[in-house]
């Protein structure tokens, strides 16, 4: 299931833009003109996870352009014995568009090359981000750390190399158009089916590819679309959107066809257009400094493969006591047969569903070819056939 992991202020009077409440701090970074490379940790998604430093403990962490603020799992937050202060409501994705997040302080904070004294980290609950994602992550990095900063990605040799911002980009395309835009914001410009869209936030904590807010989908020229929904996870719970295919889009020079789209009632900013995610950034090595207005999208050494098409209709993850389906996609093979939100699979074609499939070619029995026919085995002891079919 996408996620999406952004989140902002509600209360700006209660956190500075640094994410925290006003509270001393000072960086600093590895001597030196070149920073290290940070190798991204292995785990099954597309998300850029790799490790931070929090008093002195290692823990796993999503690098997440979408979040104005860095935060910490409120389990993480108590084996590290973090103090939170008083919650304070902010936006965010999923739900009723609120989470609670806690501010505690920090003796120290670091990434790479980047070290931090004092300061702040939110502290929030991961708990539908666990639910909706296989991949396990304890941080949130978000904008108030990495909008000083230049982010390199090599998703060829799977690091991530974080530099000051105004840092030399490495020699590649003519860069895109980006901005800094408060608070704390990364903001590009698209063109979708040979219109400009402006006001796109760059989006490194969504796995999904494209979201465009419903406001500025009307006023574009349209075709007959096949249309679905699908169900995300943000910080705020579960939300179901549209979801369509974009024959054509292109970030500056970098090109792709047939994206994946979400038709959202709101962004992440009431100024924002949509979003641009991982799904469609993971195509390119990616070079990111927003402060210096730099944004490159090189060719990667092999072509990606596009993300998989479920050809079920059925969101949900294997786990060892079957596969719960979160949401059943609208004019799907699933919805047809009269599958629900909260059913369990038990087995497919006679196998039975165990976590171990996540991350396999196991995995993958809903991606076709399509008319292929599966057997799916309830864990309420019914037996549901599926023929597969492509239907957005």
């Amino acid at each position: 299931m996408p996620i999406a992991l952004s989140c902002a202020p509600a209360m700006a009077g209660q956190v500075d833009k640094s994410g925290a409440s006003a509270a001393p701090f000072n960086i600093r970074w590895q001597p030196g003109a070149d920073q290290p490379w940070i190798p991204m940790i292995e785990t099954t998604g597309n998300l850029i996870v790799i490790p931070v430093r929090v008093n002195g403990q290692e823990l796993p962490a999503v690098v997440d352009t979408g979040s104005v603020v860095t935060l910490i799992d409120t389990n993480a937050a108590k084996q590290i014995g973090l103090v939170p202060g008083m919650p304070v409501s902010v936006t965010a994705l999923g739900g009723n568009g609120k989470a609670a997040v806690a501010f505690a302080p920090v003796a120290s904070f670091g990434v790479g090359g980047f070290a931090q004294t004092g300061g702040m980290i939110g502290i929030g609950d991961f708990t539908s981000l666990r639910q909706a994602s296989p991949q396990r992550f304890s941080i949130i990095l978000g904008m108030d750390a990495l909008s000083g900063m230049a982010i390199d990605v090599d998703f060829d040799n799977r690091r991530v190399k974080l530099q000051p911002s105004g840092a030399r980009p490495p020699m590649g395309p003519a860069p895109a158009p980006i901005a800094l835009k408060s608070p704390g914001r990364a903001v590009t410009a698209v063109t979708v089916r040979g219109g400009a869209v402006e006001s796109v936030i760059v989006d490194t904590g969504s796995n999904g590819e494209f979201t465009l807010t419903k406001r500025r989908w009307t006023s574009l020229p349209h075709e007959q679309f096949e249309v679905t929904d699908l169900a995300s996870a943000g910080l705020g719970g579960i939300h179901v959107e549209p979801y369509l295919r974009l024959p054509t889009f292109a970030v500056g020079e970098a090109k792709a066809s047939d994206i994946p789209t979400t038709i959202a009632d709101h962004s992440l900013e009431a100024w924002s257009d949509g979003t641009i995610g991982i799904g469609f950034l993971r195509r390119f090595n990616v070079y990111l400094d927003p402060r210096a207005g730099v944004l490159q999208l090189a060719p990667r050494r092999e072509a990606v493969p596009p993300v998989a098409v479920t050809m079920t209709g059925i969101q949900g993850s294997a786990r060892d006591d079957g596969l719960t389906i979160v949401h059943v996609m609208a004019n799907s093979p699933a919805a047809a047969a009269g599958l629900k939100q909260g059913d369990r699979i038990c087995a497919v074609d006679g196998d039975r569903v165990s976590a171990a499939w996540v991350g396999t070619a196991r995995n993958d029995w809903g991606h076709g070819p399509a008319g292929k026919r599966a057997m799916l085995t309830m864990c309420d002891g019914r037996t549901i056939p599926l023929t597969l079919k492509v239907f957005y």
